[in-house]
């Protein structure tokens, strides 16, 4: 029997906020997905912020182990491409591979040092109309071998407009109606992110709807049996409490999976997995041996009941420009800051960020350290570091993070925050 193909399909700062997490966010053809598939229910990012994320995914590393520390157009690049997993495929296992869209492990006209075979010209764009229509030829006509195909979509990202607010779509194209929307439960309830959710919808509506094609294309050339999807985003949405922190609203990511090694069958798993585990996932299927750099464990063991949880504590960084680390396990998370404790604004410029700043969010109390009991405080509101009774797994969260910045050489450890190099800045160019 020959290896699967793999397909990669990425959103940008969408969270689990679609429909098959239970929000109310109609997004059809990735219902249809996950119950045809696997959803992880508690899946996170190594970081949330984008090019580390992506670079976790995609190498099986920290970020601070392959030296993407913060975006790949603002002078991060990673120390060594070759232990990117497309490269691994082709060696141990004769993949072809495709990049179609955004892929922001790199700058962006040096995509094609990352090792894929063919790189699509991303200057036609990477929103999902400028991104559905090679993604469908290529799936007409693949190659004989087996294949990953990387395919990037810019939804559900803000668009940046010079000298305006940044917004999810287009000013000249249907809004959402805020009339009868709930924002995300961490956000007060206002007009303000009414709106601002109202139109985060649209742009949902938008990838669903590209998503549903290229999966429509896979069933029509008779390809969905002998692929491996993998359905996520890069990090939470660019909103206060979410992107750019690591509280779960920045961290969570939907992650879905459909294809051979037993994912199928609408199954729900609530056991906490990391991007991490998609690497080493892929190599037991494929029977290839693991690299040695590989820091997740195989997603096989959890799917096919041999096993009801593959991690004890799991883990998340954020470099630039705020020094943060997490560990947390199922019930408590623990995160320490490294700098002067200067506000920290959380995800992109928008109508909700506004509101926050607009009441003074830059003149809130900043601390050093935060323990969050995520059960009884799932929005992690409540900072616990001084309360007696925290104090015993407080000091295990506390070792634990210390062990594993040891392990993995994090050079924050010692206070030291890596510079970017600026041979990977897109904006000297």
């Amino acid at each position: 029997m020959s290896p699967p193909n793999i397909l990669y399909i990425h959103s940008h700062d969408t969270g689990r906020y679609i429909q098959p997490y239970g929000f109310a966010v109609p997004t059809p053809n990735m219902q249809r997905f996950a119950e045809q598939g696997v959803t992880f229910r508690k899946a996170y990012a190594v970081s949330p912020k984008c090019s580390p994320s992506r670079a976790g995914l995609l190498m099986g590393l920290y970020p601070h182990q392959c030296g993407i520390h913060g975006i790949a157009h603002r002078g991060w690049g990673a120390d060594d491409y070759s232990r990117h997993s497309v490269n691994v495929l082709r060696e141990k296992a004769g993949y072809f591979s495709k990049l179609i869209g955004i892929q922001h492990v790199i700058r962006h006209d040096w995509a094609d040092r990352i090792g894929y075979d063919e790189s699509w010209d991303r200057k036609l764009g990477t929103r999902a109309d400028a991104v559905t229509e090679p993604a469908l030829t290529f799936l007409k006509d693949p190659p004989k071998q087996p294949w990953f195909c990387s395919i990037g979509f810019a939804e559900t990202h803000r668009i940046a407009r010079k000298g305006k607010r940044q917004a999810f779509v287009e000013p000249d194209v249907s809004h959402g109606d805020p009339r009868y929307v709930r924002p995300p439960m961490h956000l007060p309830d206002t007009p303000e992110t009414r709106e601002d959710f109202a139109d985060y919808i649209e742009s949902a509506k938008t990838l669903d709807t590209a998503i549903g094609r290229i999966l429509d294309e896979l069933d029509a050339q008779g390809m969905s049996d002998d692929t491996l999807v993998l359905l996520t985003t890069d990090h939470g949405l660019p909103m206060p409490h979410s992107k750019d922190t690591l509280y779960d609203e920045g961290i969570g990511v939907y992650m879905m999976m459909r294809g051979p090694g037993g994912f199928e069958g609408g199954c729900v798993i609530d056991s906490s997995v990391s991007h991490l585990d998609f690497f080493p996932t892929l190599c037991e299927l494929l029977e290839i041996g693991p690299p040695p750099w590989l820091e997740g464990e195989s997603l096989l063991p959890l799917v096919q009941g041999e096993t009801e949880t593959i991690h004890d504590y799991l883990f998340a960084e954020y470099t630039v420009p705020f020094p943060l680390r997490a560990v947390f396990n199922e019930r408590y998370k623990y995160i320490k800051r490294f700098d002067s404790l200067e506000p920290l604004l959380m995800g992109d410029s928008g109508l909700s960020q506004n509101l926050w700043i607009d009441h003074g969010y830059r003149d809130l109390p900043q601390v050093h350290e935060a323990l969050y009991d995520r059960v009884f405080d799932p929005h992690e509101q409540n900072n616990l570091v001084d309360h007696p009774r925290s104090q015993p797994i407080l000091a295990t969260l506390r070792d634990q993070l210390d062990q594993w910045m040891w392990r993995t050489d994090d050079r924050l450890r010692n206070g030291e925050i890596p510079k970017p190099d600026p041979a990977f800045d897109m904006r000297i160019v």
